[in-house]
């Protein structure tokens, strides 16, 4: 009990220390990077200790009740709710961001409003505590609104540059169709069960009800056809990218569905894996043509989100809570260390008096050599993410796609084809990161960055890296490197007894493998990979995602024992279009994203945009034109009566004199 009382404490002090700093900002270099560091680090500590604590017995709760009464038949109870899953994202959130702060003391010590960044900062990290241990959907609301708020201001932190306030407009706008959605949800969860608590409603929701609470997942989460918002994102500072990407806002979303997905029926589930499997391929596809190397993981993190809802969705929310916790890892490390090149480069370029893009990574290389310091963590980071073999990516990301091929004996054949596409999702993973790998750290730098390039190791930056890629190994997770259903968190969130195919799950490190190799020597050490700045093997690949996706549906199909090849698959036809659109595919979706769907959400704006000014005109003009006309006629009708009562006995003689005449003239016609 008195943990979860210093809990209460650590909960108000981000808050407390954020409207700090807003108040009275701070001139003293690094004093309020510090004290957020200790801040964060303390309430990492203190998720620790609940994960011991709920952790040793299963079903362990912490609770402190605290009523509301709103209404006669109906209260909130805004007290705080700790179980293993809640004690886990405490832990996760004071941890990351314990990192980005302290790498935020040098990468923003130059920013005139830094105590304006922390304090962002500060409140998104309460924000985010708040959605997590409170346990009614009516309180999760005001921390979703607090998270969607608080990103808006970090994206624009760089408020006078057009890009940044675009960015920050679009993110808040898009959550807010997201948001209207999960309001929606929320008073049909009120309607139809009576209560917002979500260990009260236990009967199974329409499909209807809960579509409307998944949209609030699809905004916060990014999920298609609420995705752009995320990689235009990439215009704030790019510590808070991590965080965002990481540990708060896009996780909000997963974590949400996480808790909910029991109160789903079987088809609403079936029709959000559908939707996850898109933006898991969709997402991947346009990070193999990105430039920008925070765009490339901006897409990266839609992938893996998706990843985590199709395992939710399809019954193995184990599975998708792991791969929340070891993609906070190895995604924040990934941001950080790409963060620390762009840095660099952008000293480098006030030094030397040049301008081009520092995110273009076609236009760096050779860091591998120049900052092995760097080079190192960003490795175990980017294997992690390609799902090598050894690392705590490969373990959640590998049992997800094998309880999705074993998901078949609930929901029939369509799992084997999300399986595959899950499969080939994580396929193009690899692949993006070999190029991404190749293209910054492996290629020869150009020739004027080649010599005299500062890139000395810093504390803030070399530790954050060191504990993230160091989290982002096998063996923090599970005893058995390849098998996630060995570690503490399978075991203690009651998964379900499922026999996984596991052949599948090496097939696919296995790829990985050669996929990230392909990438890596395609645009690391080929010549012509040296100097593209277009994409020469996007045909060549095509081709050679042909060939490995025929020998993959042999082995598969084997081992599954489900049925003999398909001869049709393997036809003349579908290899000569598949090698023919190879190249178009990837821009196809490029442009599709960035023309179709932003076009459609911008149509959308508009179209409400109208229909706001022809409401206002009917409330102005009609609405308001009613009421006014009858108070009109209420003071015509008082003025008529206060004429009639002048108190003059010869008025009140001939008005009854005609009276009686009107009276009389009325009977005789």
């Amino acid at each position: 009990m008195e943990l979860i009382h210093s809990l209460w404490l650590l909960l108000l002090m981000p808050l407390a220390w954020g409207i700090l700093l807003l108040v009275q900002p701070f001139a003293r270099a690094r004093v309020d990077g510090v004290v957020s560091v200790v801040l964060y680090g303390g309430l990492s500590t203190a998720g620790w200790l609940l994960l011991r604590s709920t952790g040793q017995v299963p079903g362990t709760v912490i609770e402190l009740p605290v009523h509301w009464q709103l209404l006669k038949n109906y209260s909130v109870n805004s007290g705080i709710y700790i179980d293993y899953p809640t004690a886990w994202m405490v832990f996760i959130v004071g941890l990351v961001g314990s990192c980005v702060a302290l790498y935020s003391c040098r990468y923003m010590q130059e920013e005139t409003h830094r105590s304006r960044y922390f304090a962002y900062l500060s409140l998104f990290v309460f924000a985010m505590l708040g959605i997590v241990l409170v346990r009614d959907l009516l309180l999760i609301y005001v921390g979703w609104e607090l998270v969607g708020l608080c990103s808006y201001l970090l994206i624009g932190f760089w408020h006078e540059r057009s890009e940044a306030r675009r960015a920050a407009l679009q993110a808040f706008v898009t959550n807010r169709l997201g948001d209207a959605a999960f309001v929606v949800g929320i008073g049909a969860c009120l309607l139809l069960t009576g209560s917002t608590d979500l260990l009260q409603m236990q009967q199974t929701l329409p499909w209807w009800a809960a579509l409307c609470l998944f949209g609030g997942t699809m905004g916060k989460s990014a999920q298609f056809p609420l995705h752009f918002w995320l990689p235009d994102a990439m215009a704030g500072p790019t510590p808070a990218s991590a965080l965002i990407h990481a540990a708060t806002m896009v996780a909000a979303g997963v974590y949400l569905l996480f808790r909910l997905h029991p109160l789903f029926p079987d088809s609403t589930l079936l029709v959000i894996a559908g939707l996850a499997l898109i933006t898991i391929l969709w997402s991947a596809l346009l990070a193999c043509v990105q430039k920008d190397m925070k765009r490339v993981l901006a897409y990266s993190t839609v992938s893996q989100l998706g990843y985590m809802i199709l395992a939710i969705a399809l019954h193995n929310p184990a599975g998708g809570f792991a791969h929340l916790l070891t993609h906070a890892f190895f995604k924040a490390g990934l941001f950080l260390s790409v963060g620390a090149v762009i840095y660099y480069l952008h000293h480098w370029q006030e030094k030397k008096g040049l301008h081009f893009d520092a995110q273009n990574m076609f236009l760096t290389g050779g860091w591998a050599h120049r900052a092995l310091w760097l080079a190192i963590p960003y490795g175990i980071l980017a294997a992690a993410l390609a799902g090598f073999p050894l690392t705590a990516g490969a373990l959640s990301k590998e049992n997800i796609i094998m309880s999705v091929w074993a998901s078949h004996v609930r929901f029939g054949q369509v799992a084997y084809y999300l399986g595959s596409g899950a499969i080939l999702g994580a396929l193009l993973t690899a692949f993006y990161m070999g190029r991404q790998t190749g293209l910054i750290w492996l290629r020869p730098a150009p020739p004027e960055q080649a010599a005299g390039f500062p890139a000395q190791p810093h504390a803030t930056f070399s530790i954050p890296l060191a504990l993230l890629s160091i989290g982002s190994l096998w063996f923090w997770w599970s005893p058995n490197p390849m098998s996630l259903e060995a570690g503490a968190i399978w075991q203690r969130l009651k998964a379900p007894e499922a026999s996984l195919p596991h052949a599948i799950g090496y097939l696919t490190s296995a790829g990985a493998l050669f996929m990230f190799a392909l990438g890596a020597w395609l645009y690391g050490f080929s010549p012509k990979g040296r100097t593209a700045h277009n994409e020469p093997y996007l045909q060549p690949l095509a081709r050679l995602l042909y060939r490995f996706c025929c020998l993959q549906d042999r082995v598969i199909r084997y081992l599954m024992d489900v049925a003999k090849p398909n001869e049709q698959t393997e036809s003349v036809w579908l290899q000569d279009r598949l090698t023919a659109w190879g190249l178009k595919l990837c821009r196809a979706a490029h442009q599709f994203d960035s023309k179709g769907i932003d076009r459609l959400i911008n149509g959308l704006g508009k179209i409400t945009v109208v229909a706001a000014h022809v409401i206002a005109w009917t409330d102005r003009q009609i609405v308001d034109g009613m009421v006014k006309a009858i108070a009109g006629m209420a003071r015509l009708a008082a003025y008529i009566g206060s004429r009639l009562q002048s108190g003059i006995l010869q008025e009140y003689a001939w008005i009854a004199i005609v009276a009686l005449a009107l009276i009389v003239l009325g009977v005789a016609i």
